[in-house]
């Protein structure tokens, strides 16, 4: 008493007996490839079902009313020779495909429902002989075509002959995805978490925003045409396969989605054979946002020229440059302070000034110009931040418009934002005068670090004051370290040259957010993870 259902996508039908056993039977197509209808199916028991179609497209499964022979007894099913896979029958004329694997698969010949072929049986020389009525096969090789290759067993006036279509299936990143995939490549990231994955080392991950919003992946199934036999399970209902669409040749555009934040496990199942190896594993994850403000910081120059370049003064002790309104003389000895003019302490106005020395001429001009710092846009930040981190489905909302701020926080005198460690006294003149008592993450874009560095950040738990600082003009991609430095600053992402033994600077997995270079383009699954804990 089987259930009868019949699936468009395949042109199969499936039929699951009492105990929840289930078969796919392939029906017969015509020279364009469409499901050839009506289909009659008797079952053991004698009963007969017809599936049809109508002109709307509606398929419909009928069980007919059995007629009795002359003895009142249902009409039997004749028997047919047939090879049995694994439990999976393949009668005469019918398609085997096999999935791409080192798998052995016994073969068995059956005369009939219970007669196995006898002794003197000739198989086709593709298979290896176990005895007359077996055969074994590994399917290590993909066929060359839809055709594939004859299995066929003789044996006196028994004939029996099938083809076998071994088929593999390959997951690839599909470049207009919404959110991440993550390859797994096992030259560049065996030494990360997600890489060891069961059952094997180094199965591809696809990130999905949970909520049931599709995404693509690519698929390339060989040999061409072998997708009809190609179906997808996945090990958890909360994802769905929602549309499997060639492109062109051998590539297809398979659509999923995730209706919870949760793990599973797609695997291509090819006819009626799954192999472990041809699977990808999808990540659910529910969206975050993160809002994030922007300072860009000028150096602020304002000293006074008070007697001019080159001109004699009325004594040794005369100011020839005070410093600004900020009571903080910018001019600096052997840039700006020249001859034997020097730099005092005036008490009288409580800051620094500079006077004309021994030989009463001022040789000093007055550093009076500010140091603007390289602007950055915040549409393309926004833009940038949220093509890497949605990778992880993470979102990220720049305040706008970005706050341009001036600050005379070279305490120094070098030119330079010091920036040697976390934090120094000019970091925190900088926190102190824009960022004080801020919520939010802040990004400090400063140029000129006396380091030469793009970036720096300190890890959440050592950076209270949720802050970055980045300097356009010493780096590659300011939005890519931007990116970086908040992997640091939010969430404790490590550089993987320091968190796995043995990984070069620079080297190895280049395509790594948070390594250094100017190819990173790519977060990692374990980074996902760390990213939306």
């Amino acid at each position: 008493n089987p259930q009868v259902t019949y699936n468009d996508s395949t042109g199969a039908i499936t039929l699951t007996d009492e105990n929840g056993n289930e078969q796919t039977i392939e029906l017969p197509k015509d020279e364009n490839g469409n499901t050839e209808f009506p289909v009659t199916i008797v079952d053991g028991g004698g009963d007969t079902y017809t599936v049809t179609k109508d002109d709307n497209g509606n398929v419909k499964v009928e069980k007919l009313e059995n007629k009795s022979n002359e003895e009142n007894k249902p009409p039997q099913v004749s028997n047919k020779p047939y090879y049995s896979i694994e439990g999976n029958k393949f009668y005469n004329g019918e398609t085997i495909y096999l999935p791409l694997s080192n798998k052995n698969y016994n073969i068995e010949a059956y005369k009939d429902s219970v007669t196995k072929f006898s002794s003197g049986s000739v198989w086709s020389s593709n298979v290896e002989v176990v005895d007359s009525a077996t055969a074994s096969y590994t399917p290590n090789t993909i066929s060359e075509s839809i055709s594939g290759s004859v299995l066929s067993t003789r044996n006196n006036n028994d004939t029996l002959q099938c083809r076998i279509v071994v088929v593999n299936v390959e997951f690839e990143e599909d470049i207009n995805q919404r959110w991440g995939f993550d390859e797994n490549n096992p030259e560049i990231e065996n030494d990360y978490p997600s890489f060891r994955t069961s059952p094997f080392h180094g199965i591809k991950w696809k990130s999905l925003k949970s909520g049931g919003t599709p995404d693509n992946i690519l698929v390339t199934v060989l040999p061409d045409g072998a997708e009809r036999c190609v179906t997808f399970v996945v090990s958890d209902p909360n994802f769905i396969v929602n549309s499997f669409t060639k492109i062109i040749n051998n590539k297809h555009r398979l659509s999923v989605s995730a209706t919870n934040a949760k793990e599973s496990q797609l695997t291509a199942q090819i006819g009626r054979f799954i192999n472990d190896t041809m699977q990808i594993k999808l990540c659910g994850i529910t969206e975050k946002t993160q809002k994030v403000r922007v300072f860009i910081v000028h150096e602020e120059n304002d000293d006074v020229q008070v007697i001019p370049y080159l001109t004699t003064a009325a004594s040794d002790t005369t100011i020839v440059i005070s410093s600004g309104n900020n009571k903080f003389l910018d001019s600096r000895a052997g840039i700006h302070i020249m001859g034997d003019d020097r730099i005092v302490y005036n008490a009288a106005t409580g800051d620094s000034v500079v006077i004309a020395g021994e030989n009463k001429m001022c040789e000093s001009w007055a550093n009076c110009l500010d140091i603007r710092t390289t602007l950055i846009d915040e549409n393309r930040l926004q833009d940038t931040l949220n093509k890497y981190y949605g990778q992880s489905v993470y979102k990220w909302e720049v305040i706008m418009p970005i706050e341009e701020r001036t600050v005379n926080f070279d305490l120094n005198k070098d030119g330079k934002i010091d920036v040697n460690e976390w934090m120094t006294n000019e970091m925190n003149f900088i926190y102190d005068s824009c960022v004080k008592n801020e919520d939010k993450f802040s990004i400090i874009v400063v140029d000129n670090s006396n380091d030469g560095s793009a970036g720096m950040s300190a890890y959440s738990d050592e950076n209270p004051q949720k802050l970055a600082f980045v300097h356009p003009n010493d780096s590659r991609n300011i939005y890519m370290t931007i990116c970086h430095e908040l992997g640091h600053g939010v969430f404790k992402l490590m550089h993987p040259f320091e968190e796995f033994a043995g990984f070069p600077k620079g080297g190895k997995d280049i395509f790594n957010i948070m390594n250094y270079g100017n190819r990173r383009n790519k977060f990692r699954k374990y980074q996902w993870d760390e990213i939306n804990k």
